[in-house]
Formats: structure tokens, C-alpha cells, sequence
């Protein structure tokens, strides 16, 4: 049954109109809509049951938010030279080691949260953080060398993709105007790509 409370008006043209001046229908006990007195319909959901269920839908069209933690740590250990890092089949979380690739919080392998290593890897592990104090004492033949295999592992990446510097410096332009909107696209299509891929 629809039930309708009248309520006094008022001439606020305010977002956020005194709820006393709001005309409100109730639908059921699960729902009740109001509408404000500056034009503003809105339709409220009252039982747990109803609000679990609109929850749901819209976990599924923005995703679950991130969970990846990072953890403050300190090595202790000193830094020869960058490399790649061995790749793990089982993508094993790896912490403070200086052996496998996308590992965190090590030292000379790709990775993150780490020092020394030529550029950042994401394996999808919560990451283990050196503090910035550890990672400022990697000499600087060491940086240097990071740097240039960070360079070098670009440059061929690029090569794959068949893109120029001039390329991936105009994408990267036109990309960041829109990082964010990309980024809650991309929220709402992947939960509806997954069923099929």
C-alpha cells in the first residue's frame, strides 16, 4: 500500500532541506521516498535485507576495494647489483629477500617497497616498505644501475608494443587527464567482462 504524509512547506532551495519541510511517500516498510521542498526525489531502502541487496549490486558494478597493506620493515642487508629476480610459478608472497621477482620490502630485485632493484613489480601481495632513510644509503653506482636496466626493460617493452618514445610520451599525456575516469570505468566493466573471460 502507498501511504502519503504531507508535511509543511518551506521555500528552501538548499540540497539539504530540514527534513521537517520534506514531502515523503511511503511504499512499504522496506522503502519510503522523499521529496524535498528544492526538487530532490530520493528513494530510501529501511530493512537490512534490501540494503544487503543493493550492496551486493554495487560491489559487483565498482569492485572490491584494494587490499593490499603495506607493512613498515627494515632490512638491515646491503645491496649488490639490480637484477630481474627469478619468477615464482606459484606467485608466493616473497618478504625481504633478494632472489625473486615481484617480491617486496628486499633488495635488488623487481619488486616494490624494496631498495636497489631497476624497476617496480606488483606480484599482488601486501607490500613490506623499507623506509626511505634504507633505501637513500643505496650507493649510487647502484642507483645508476637500476636506473639503466629500469631504461633498458622499457625500451623493450616499447619495442613489443610497437611504440616510439615520442608515442608513449603522448599517450602518457593524454592518459593522465583521464586517470581517473579510467579508473572508475574500469571499476564497472571488469565485474561484467569476468563471466566471460
Amino acid at each position: 500500500s502507498i501511504s502519503l504524509l504531507p508535511l509543511h512547506q518551506t521555500r528552501s532551495k538548499s540540497r539539504f532541506d530540514d527534513p521537517m519541510n520534506t514531502l515523503a511517500v511511503a511504499q512499504n516498510n522496506d522503502r519510503i521516498t522523499t521529496l524535498s521542498p528544492s526538487g530532490i526525489l530520493q528513494d530510501w531502502e529501511l530493512s537490512d535485507e534490501s540494503l544487503a541487496v543493493s550492496y551486493k549490486t554495487w560491489r559487483a558494478m565498482v569492485g572490491e576495494p584494494p587490499t593490499q597493506l603495506n607493512i613498515d620493515r627494515d632490512s638491515g642487508l646491503d645491496v649488490s647489483e639490480p637484477k630481474h629476480g627469478k619468477i615464482d610459478p606459484d606467485n608466493t608472497p616473497h618478504v625481504g629477500g633478494n632472489t625473486w621477482a615481484g617480491g617486496t620490502g628486499g633488495r635488488d630485485t623487481a619488486g616494490l617497497g624494496g631498495k636497489g632493484g631497476p624497476y617496480r613489480l606488483d606480484a599482488g601481495h601486501n607490500v613490506h616498505q623499507l623506509s626511505d632513510e634504507e633505501k637513500s644509503s643505496v650507493p649510487e653506482e647502484v642507483q645508476a644501475a637500476a636506473r639503466e636496466m629500469g631504461k633498458k626493460a622499457f625500451e623493450k617493452r616499447l619495442q613489443e608494443i610497437r611504440m616510439s618514445n615520442h608515442d608513449s610520451e603522448r599517450y602518457n599525456s593524454f592518459v593522465a587527464g583521464g586517470r581517473q575516469q579510467i579508473s572508475s570505468l574500469k571499476q564497472v566493466t571488469l565485474p561484467l567482462l569476468s563471466p566471460w573471460s
